[in-house]
């Protein structure tokens, strides 16, 4: 694997991505996740359309 390092300086390691990716395929055990409409990004949406 490359080096990835985050925004903040924060080196990603291997094993930090392993243990995402298992929280991720275990459902996130224990979080409290709601779900919402939209894109968390934007305060209005509009529906997306396929390309042509």
């Amino acid at each position: 694997m490359g080096q990835y390092i985050a925004d903040n300086g924060t080196v990603i390691t291997d094993d930090m991505v392993e243990k995402w990716a298992a929280e991720a395929e275990g459902g996130f055990s224990g979080a409290d996740v709601t779900p919402f409409e939209g894109r968390a990004w934007e305060t209005h949406t509009e529906a997306l359309n396929p390309r042509v």
